[in-house]
């Protein structure tokens, strides 16, 4: 089924950008872009199996973002197709902005339905047969090269060429720059190739739009950037000047492309997709057409939509040959042509040992679960890696670098998890930006974010971009208030940090003010507000507000009696026991055995918070029992797919393992379904190649395909949080 955000947020997005998109016509209407704008508002809302199923994504009209694997620094993120192609590139955060054209309208088309020319591309000149793109060997694999760092490595064969090529991608740990390393290797009596052809569609971006994600990736064809070939580096340079329109900010960005060792051909052009000059010959010949024969016209500069390529000589020591190729960023031309000096100087294994190096010490600290399965293992360092590599220099961390759903927001609901795998994992630096991010962004006495719409006092916006203006279309969510405000006491809890504690207190203070004033005057419950992403804004009234609201007051109290509010804490305890006896009251449902207020699939992910990261009761209560065995019967069909009797898709199932793993200790036969589960996460929906998980799976051809905004954090965090209540730590 469904998940709340995909199904209702990003399929309104898709329906308001399709309202907002003009009138595509001529060149414009079969581009991908304009595909993304002009997509059919009534896949919106076919049913939800039949839209997943068909497009891997719920909203045909948003797409799928075709990644395998991601490599990313905090500043810049690179998301890679299984076949090697770069389709996500995101500088200068991993938030923000997707500096690469790549669209994918159907993730089960070849490329993901991507046209030929996007992306980055990596190809071979054969003598007499011009250029062979990696991506079309018949022979593919793709692996992380080491399970304790970024580093990813993709191998190409094709026995009757008698040649193997071997990528190896990372993004520096403190160098902006994604670079590869390409080894070619050839059998004897193999054609041998003489270059090295690079292709890029780099399409820069400098901009957002409030409360409407997704323009980065959705609206390439209103952006145009400059590119020109720069000589003296033998490097492709684009640039984009001009102010991000979401905060007025001055936003100017450049990515330089470039080849170790030199290049002897080149072509920046036009790109064919979009711009009729791109079909023609010549310097404005696209620059992926004019690479097919191996030789390249040497167009030297473009304005509008810009594609380049640069062939780089091929020199074989005995049978083996190798070049390094880099795409980094800067402010301005001359600051990303100098990160990119830097990285080809260095050199991509060198680069690779200090992102490894860096990686060392986060690895080193963080505990790991008390377990011998190796894909465990690698499941829960791999959570380690990418909640330490994704956020942002503002602190905020981002759901995914995904653009196709938009998932490079930071949703407060999910950065609590986040934070509490982090401080979990020793990272509490990381954990105190992401808190003052909160801070910062809190609707307070005269501050509402940039896009506010009706956020009430002590509450955030539904999601935030990395520069703190509101993302999504959704005002507010209640859920994310209580979980919001409780995440910053624990934080606390977690430190000690007194000095934190006295900084954080007023934004706990007014989370749980709001839960003391948005009161259901008959029931005692929360008011009706929006929760968990639903479009029917303000009109529930469940357990998915409720138990945030009770985490929200409990924390204030806490918090006040250490910092001496008597008064605080005398209001939000009374206002915490009074909602815990209307929880009881109203939000228990005697049929079913568990507390939610609602009868909807969602609901099982929500009721997952009756039981973390605070019991509303103690374990042995009668209807925690009952409510834990009710979250189990609600998420065992998962752990049986793609069996018959098990469910045909799902969406975090990671909560429940979380939720029971207390209520259960001590219980060897229950303990070992947390187990089972922990082992169904990793081997049967992690992708089997690269080990990621995405916000949902689907069953397809009797296999469970993870889906949805690869890799998905919250889904990442939670197997990490899981594996260390279920299994403990080593």
């Amino acid at each position: 089924m469904l998940s709340p955000r995909s199904a209702a947020a990003f399929g309104a997005v898709a329906a308001a950008l399709v309202a907002a998109a003009p009138a595509a016509a001529g060149p414009l209407a079969d581009a991908p872009v304009a595909r993304c704008l002009t997509g059919n508002p009534a896949d919106v809302t076919a049913d939800p199996l039949v839209v997943l199923e068909r497009n891997e994504q719920f909203a045909p009209t948003i797409g799928s973002s075709n990644i395998n694997a991601q490599t990313s620094n905090g500043r810049m993120a690179a998301g890679v197709a299984a076949d090697g192609t770069l389709t996500t590139l995101r500088w200068p955060s991993t938030m923000s902005y997707q500096q690469l054209k790549h669209y994918g309208p159907n993730a089960r088309a070849p490329r993901a339905g991507a046209a030929a020319n996007e992306g980055i591309v990596l190809g071979l000149v054969l003598p007499g047969a011009g250029t062979r793109w990696l991506r079309d060997f018949p022979q593919q694999s793709q692996r992380y090269a080491d399970e304790e760092s970024d580093e990813i490595e993709t191998t190409f064969a094709d026995p009757a060429l008698g040649l193997t090529v071997t990528v190896r991608q990372v993004v520096g740990a403190d160098i902006d720059a994604y670079v590869q390393r390409v080894g070619v290797r050839r059998a004897p009596g193999a054609r041998t190739p003489t270059a090295l052809m690079v292709f890029e569609n780099l399409s820069l971006n400098n901009s957002n739009v409030p409360a409407i994600p997704g323009t980065d990736g959705c609206a390439h064809e209103f952006s145009r950037d400059t590119a020109r070939f720069d000589g003296p580096t033998g490097a492709i340079v684009h640039w984009l000047r001009g102010r991000d329109l979401s905060n007025g900010e001055q936003s100017d960005v450049a990515m330089a492309v470039g080849v170790g060792g030199g290049v002897d051909d080149w072509q920046v052009a036009a790109d064919a997709e979009e711009d009729p000059l791109g079909r023609l010959g010549g310097w404005t010949l696209d620059a992926h057409r004019d690479a097919a024969n191996g030789d390249l016209n040497r167009g030297r500069s473009y304005t509008g939509q810009t594609t380049g390529a640069l062939r780089a000589p091929l020199t074989f020591a005995g049978d083996v040959a190798s070049r390094d190729v880099a795409v980094a960023g800067g402010r301005t031309p001359a600051g990303a042509l100098t990160a990119l000096r830097t990285a080809l100087a260095q050199g991509q294994p060198a680069v690779a040992m200090g992102k490894k190096a860096a990686l060392a010490p986060v690895i080193a600290r963080a505990p790991l679960p008390a377990t011998t399965d190796a894909k465990e293992l690698a499941l829960a360092k791999r959570a380690i890696v990418l909640l330490n590599t994704s956020q942002a220099p503002s602190g905020a961390i981002p759901a995914g670098i995904s653009v196709q759903p938009p998932y490079a927001e930071d949703w407060p609901r999910d950065g609590m998890y986040f934070d509490e795998a982090l401080d979990l994992m020793g990272a509490h630096d990381k954990v105190t930006a992401h808190k003052r991010f909160y801070l910062r962004t809190q609707r307070r006495p005269g501050f509402a974010a940039i896009g506010s719409i009706g956020v009430p006092m002590g509450s955030w916006p539904m999601n935030l971009y990395d520069t703190g203006v509101v993302s999504g279309p959704i005002p507010y969510e209640i859920d994310e208030t209580g979980l919001g405000g409780w995440g910053l006491w624990s934080h606390y809890k977690h430190t000690g940090d007194r000095a934190y504690l006295d900084e954080a207190w007023p934004g706990i203070k007014l989370a749980a003010e709001h839960f003391v004033t948005c009161r259901d005057a008959v029931k005692k419950l929360q008011c009706r507000a929006t929760e968990d992403d639903n479009l029917d804004l303000g009109n529930q009234q469940t357990i998915a507000g409720a138990m945030p609201g009770w985490l929200a007051l409990k924390a204030g109290a806490e918090a006040a009696a250490i910092v001496g509010d008597t008064a605080a804490r005398d209001r939000f305890a009374a206002r915490r026991d009074e909602l815990a006896v209307a929880i009881d009251e109203y939000l228990w449902e005697e049929d079913k055995g568990w507390y939610a207020g609602w009868d909807i699939p969602a609901i099982r992910k929500v009721v997952t918070y009756v039981g973390w990261p605070e019991p509303l009761k103690s374990r042995d209560d009668a209807r925690m029992r009952r409510h834990a065995d009710a979250i189990w019967a609600a998420f065992a069909p998962t752990f049986r797919a793609p069996e018959p009797g098990g469910r045909t898709a799902g969406f975090y199932d990671g909560l429940a393992l979380i939720a029971l793993a207390d209520q259960w200790r001590g219980d060897a036969a229950k303990m070992q379904r947390l187990r089972d589960g922990l082992h169904w996460i990793a081997h049967t929906q992690a992708t089997a190649d690269t080990g990621l998980l995405g916000e949902n799976w689907i069953v397809r051809d009797n296999k469970v395909k993870t889906i949805t905004a690869i890799p998905q954090l919250w889904q990442h965090a939670l197997f990490y949080l899981a594996a260390i209540e279920v299994h403990g730590t080593a």
